[in-house]
């Protein structure tokens, strides 16, 4: 059994209850991610939501994560093509102290100090390895011909991103961050031990007073290319150990109306 708690702004929070371990575990999605960028920003979801759980206005980094540490609290966001995928935990015992932390992370992250410049730093490293990895070099002339001129083609681009980076500040990332994670596109799931009327307390607390912007973030879909179905890309890369094969076409959008018996008979057949 579970029950749906709505806030006015939008947030919506499904809690179930189970009291067989004395855990505490979020898990949720922001109807937002790299669908959102264009060609000027690639990569700027996943670089935004990193900064997100490293630093809050009311934390330092070092001070977010001692507070972490001694609470025992895991609090993730994950940047996808569609959405940002939330996940967290704790104790029972300091569920309160992961509800703070999940307000710190989605309502007031800071993104301007020295933690924006190392990771930026980081982020550059990773995407220049890329071009020496066997699989992520495939990967990118794979899904940049497949996608073309679209969000999900610009994310696999490791020059796009790397272009950006070479130039991006944290006040780019805080206007992208303002106009993509709102209240109103975000659901959590909460289950464990907990009592129903506190959490709902708590939670009214930490959400009801972050304001919706009402504005609606650019989304674009994939224009399928029937010429790229007869497309063979063939990278030379002399030093590989052995051949990469990457092979797909676009099929179905999310809205596709048999996508779930799909996707169960492409995992019974393709499963070995």
């Amino acid at each position: 059994d579970y029950e749906l708690f709505e806030l006015k702004n939008g947030m919506k929070f499904y809690l179930a209850q189970d009291k067989n371990l004395p855990i505490f575990e979020i898990r949720g999605y922001i109807d937002a991610g790299k669908i959102n960028e264009n060609k000027d920003n690639a990569g700027i979801t996943s670089l935004m939501t990193e900064l997100m759980l490293l630093a809050s206005e009311n934390y330092s980094e070092r001070e977010l994560s001692l507070f972490k540490e001694i609470n025992a609290l895991s609090l993730n966001l994950e940047a996808g093509f569609d959405l940002i995928s939330i996940s967290g935990n704790s104790l029972k015992t300091d569920s309160s102290e992961l509800i703070s932390l999940l307000a710190e992370t989605l309502i007031r992250p800071k993104f301007e100090g020295d933690h924006f410049t190392r990771t930026v730093k980081e982020s550059q490293q990773l995407y220049r390895q890329r071009f020496y990895n066997d699989s992520a070099l495939l990967n990118m002339h794979f899904f940049k011909n497949l996608y073309g001129e679209h969000p999900y083609g610009y994310n696999n681009n490791y020059n796009l991103i790397l272009d950006f980076l070479n130039q991006v500040d944290s006040e780019e990332v805080l206007n992208f961050y303002q106009k993509t994670i709102r209240p109103e596109d975000i659901v959590v799931a909460i289950s464990g031990d907990f009592e129903l009327n506190k959490l709902k307390k708590e939670l009214s607390n930490n959400f009801s007073s972050w304001k919706n912007i009402k504005t609606e973030p650019t989304k674009k879909y994939v224009d399928v290319n029937p010429e790229l179905h007869q497309k063979i890309i063939i990278v030379n890369k002399p030093d590989a150990t052995q051949a990469n094969m990457r092979m797909g076409y676009n099929f179905y959008s999310s809205k596709y109306p048999k996508r779930i018996p799909f996707m169960m008979g492409n995992r019974i057949f393709g499963g070995g």
